[in-house]
């Protein structure tokens, strides 16, 4: 592997722009550029701002420039040529000679491909003429070759036009070589050799082959994870070298159980520890398809591998820190992801047990159904104490006693509403929800027709607010007779109906129902009964 330093501009206290500055003002700026690794320099040019790309790519080696590349266009197999333009147009400001340099250091196929895929390219000694083709063209300096620019924008012929001019002006040799490669040679072929040479200098830099990597979610056999076994030493953990690149920073503080049995590690522990989270990390970026370039992607993905790590850590620890210390010592941490992940793919498995009759569920369990059904299960904050909004990783014990607590709800409200109320949930119809059906249910009660389910009709509506309301609200009593009226069907019946029953009548006590509302012909929804 090759000795690549670790990242420094993580916690630097400059801002980027003033460490660019720094580094360009120094005694040898070009000396202070080539000693910073290729991670570190493409991370300052997207920090910093893709203006800065001119001095800094101006002063890197072609190693580095190559590098860097690597990271900013490629997206999973595929070359992304949204994203190369700033960074040739980097390279074209520095000058057709500095151009020539970093030319000479690219894969020639990559080079070729650049090209390729954004022009069409005629050669003149070989007949071939560009009849019906429209401007703009590039006709080379030694009469070569006739090149069609089929760049989307002007911006892009422009920047492509002046790309062919600087490669004449600084090599005719390596500009024909590249220009008859790019018109030569099959895209695939082009494509297989390039993403071959970029692996290899990625796997260098430590990032996983993406085969490989998709280890890291095979499910396991959570019963075969037992801390005080040796896979920690067998699989290299414990003496990773340190030339491992450092990923960026995950932005919130680690999962209290992981962060709680790092601390009772020993220095030799945590050191390899440390090195352990760099490679699981970068194994999860590779299964992903994250472009390590993808600085907030990465984050993210660094993130959701941590969580996981620490829902695995403790479960198999079962919530002891100092049993989780001799797990991180012990088991590799790749055993210890594939441990988090499989139990998330387990509540899938519940989540698809519940069959087409949970899509009427309301939110945040249709949130949770369709996030825990996905590659990758998260869980909606809206489940967190307090609520919160957006997604997150399933991360601890309690995620997984809230996750399946909402699930076994969701399965007694499923039941309850069928054979209760007598409607087949996956027969409501688009848009209505369970929640619907019950709250139609609670206005028929606190109106004394019973708890049963029918249409709600607008002169309910009426009656309820004018009977039933106090203060905008549902009166204490009207919510004891509704209990009461429900409770012979809740009898023997899982206890989370009371706390669904509760929500329905908050749900109904919330809206304020304004007299003369109409209702939809079949159900009450919470639009019905404005605040």
């Amino acid at each position: 592997m090759a000795n690549t330093p670790r990242r420094i501009i993580t916690d630097a206290p400059l801002t980027p722009a003033r460490f660019v500055d720094a580094l360009l003002s120094a005694d040898d700026p070009g000396e202070a550029v080539s000693t910073l690794a290729v991670q570190d320099l493409h991370a300052l040019i997207e920090d910093a701002g893709i203006e800065y790309a001119v001095d800094l790519l101006a002063l890197a080696t072609p190693e580095q420039v190559q590098g860097v590349l690597d990271l900013a266009l490629w997206r999973g197999d595929e070359l992304d040529l949204a994203a190369s333009r700033p960074w040739l147009a980097a390279l074209v400001d520095g000058g057709y000679e500095r151009l020539g340099e970093v030319w000479k250091g690219l894969d020639p196929e990559l080079a070729a491909l650049l090209l390729q895929r954004e022009t069409r390219i005629y050669d003149l000694h070989e007949g071939e003429v560009p009849d019906d083709e429209e401007p703009p063209f590039f006709a080379t300096p030694d009469r070569c070759f006739m090149v069609k620019i089929t760049a989307p924008d002007q911006e892009s012929v422009m920047l492509l036009d002046r790309l062919l001019d600087f490669l004449y002006r600084a090599d005719q040799v390596l500009a024909r070589h590249t220009l008859r490669a790019a018109a030569s040679e099959p895209t695939s072929h082009l494509e297989e050799m390039a993403l071959r040479w970029r692996s290899g200098r990625m796997a260098d830099l430590g990032y996983a082959d993406y085969y490989e990597a998709l280890e890291v979610y095979r499910p396991i056999d959570l019963a075969s994870v037992k801390v005080g076994e040796t896979t920690a030493t067998r699989t290299g953990l414990a003496d990773t070298s340190s030339s491992l690149p450092v990923l960026v920073g995950a932005r919130g503080a680690p999962p209290s159980f992981l962060a709680a049995a790092a601390l009772r590690l020993t220095d030799d522990e945590r050191a390899a520890f440390e090195a352990g989270l760099v490679l699981l990390g970068n194994r999860v970026l590779s299964a992903d398809r994250i472009a390590p370039g993808a600085r907030e992607d990465a984050a993210r993905g660094i993130d959701r591998a941590r969580a996981t790590l620490a829902l695995g850590l403790e479960v198999v620890a079962r919530g002891e820190v100092d049993a989780g210390a001799r797990a991180l010592a012990t088991i590799s941490l790749t055993r210890l992801h594939r441990v988090g992940h499989s139990i998330g793919l387990q509540l899938g498995e519940l989540v698809r047990a519940l069959g087409p009759r949970a899509a009427c569920a309301g939110e945040p369990q249709q949130t949770l159904l369709a996030t825990l059904s996905g590659l990758r299960p998260l869980i909606p904050r809206l489940l967190d104490h307090p609520p919160g909004i957006g997604l997150r990783p399933l991360a601890t014990r309690d995620d997984i006693r809230r996750v399946t607590f909402a699930l076994a709800r969701l399965g007694a409200e499923l039941g309850f509403v069928h054979e209760v109320l007598g409607q087949d949930p996956a027969q409501l119809g688009a848009g209505v929800t369970l929640g619907d059906v019950g709250r139609s249910s609670v206005v028929r009660a606190a109106l004394g027709l019973g708890f049963v389910f029918a249409p709600v009709r607008p002169k309910d509506l009426v009656e309820l607010r004018t009977t039933c309301f106090s203060d905008g609200k549902l009166t204490p009593e009207v919510r004891a007779a509704v209990l009461a009226a429900a409770a012979p069907a809740l009898r023997g019946r899982p206890p989370q109906l009371a706390e669904v029953l509760d929500g329905w009548l908050d749900d109904v006590s919330a809206t304020g129902a304004a007299a003369g509302q109409s209702s939809p012909p079949l159900v009450l929804t919470r639009s019905d009964l404005p605040e």
